[in-house]
């Protein structure tokens, strides 16, 4: 900074090396193909360097803050991936299980809580880490009469970025077949 620089100038020669400059660069491109906005990146701490620690050493991120401003409204699907696959969940609201469409005046949020602290009754000992699922929305609104919602749980071995879509299709373009 330049009060170190005025401070040190008689007795320490100042070289600033600059590499963040063009790494920074190349790293605001690619993240502007992903929609996040440079606000959004920061400049320190922000997606990219927070994107570097987690490749390198993840036990040094603290995720609080991510977590926090996940964007949960309106979510059908979540995916926990890691080197040995993936856990792909989908919450279904508009159709039956034979496939006949229903239409429900509910939403689903995603749920997720991982604090060491927070108490879950009746459990005895605090903590959930994490705790993940859907919130259902305005179930109270439905009028009488029988409804289907449900999870659909797809465990998935070789798991690619993208791959969920074709996951998605299992139900929303399902096999058929017909027999003479």
């Amino acid at each position: 900074t330049p009060h170190i620089a005025k401070k040190c100038s008689n007795r320490v020669r100042i070289h600033i090396v600059d590499f963040l400059r063009s790494s920074g660069e190349k790293s605001t491109a690619f993240l502007e193909t992903f929609g996040i906005s440079r606000p959004q990146m920061g400049v320190h701490s922000g997606y990219g360097e927070t994107a570097m620690m987690l490749a390198v050493a993840p036990n040094l991120v603290k995720m609080d803050e991510a977590e926090k401003s996940m964007n949960r409204e309106n979510t059908s699907w979540y995916l926990f991936s890691g080197p040995r696959g993936a856990l792909l969940f989908r919450m279904v609201l508009n159709r039956k299980p034979d496939g006949s469409p229903q239409k429900l005046p509910i939403t689903t949020e995603y749920f997720y809580v991982d604090d060491d602290s927070t108490n879950d009754p009746p459990e005895e000992i605090p903590g959930q880490s994490p705790n993940t699922g859907f919130l259902i929305h305005h179930i109270e609104d439905l009028k009488r009469g029988t409804f289907y919602f449900y999870v659909v749980m797809y465990m998935i071995k070789d798991y690619r970025e993208g791959m969920e879509e074709e996951y998605f299709k299992i139900l929303d373009h399902p096999i058929q077949a017909e027999v003479n």
